[in-house]
């Protein structure tokens, strides 16, 4: 069951990404792939990007969260979103 949840929270991240950032879609996009300085990722998109999790997902996204390493690929926002999760 968890393993199903850690993938939906992976595809939902995807999805948005895919869909809001089209420099993601004109690239291989893996989970692990930074998008932070790959250019598919602003400074307005962290913005987007913590918007949607705390939309998407019900949590409350602190000042102290946002360091880099939440929100640098797919895989590192996932484990941030189930984290706050698991702390609600």
């Amino acid at each position: 069951m968890i393993v199903k949840e850690n993938q939906n929270i992976r595809q939902q991240i995807r999805q948005f990404i895919l869909k809001e950032f089209p420099q993601a879609n004109e690239r291989s996009l893996g989970e692990n792939e930074t998008f932070l300085g790959s250019d598919i990722v602003d400074s307005l998109g962290i913005v987007k990007l913590m918007t949607f999790v705390e939309t998407e997902f019900d949590i409350t996204v602190e000042d102290e969260d946002l360091q880099p390493e939440n929100f640098q690929s797919i895989a590192s926002l996932s484990e941030f979103v189930k984290t706050k999760l698991a702390q609600k």
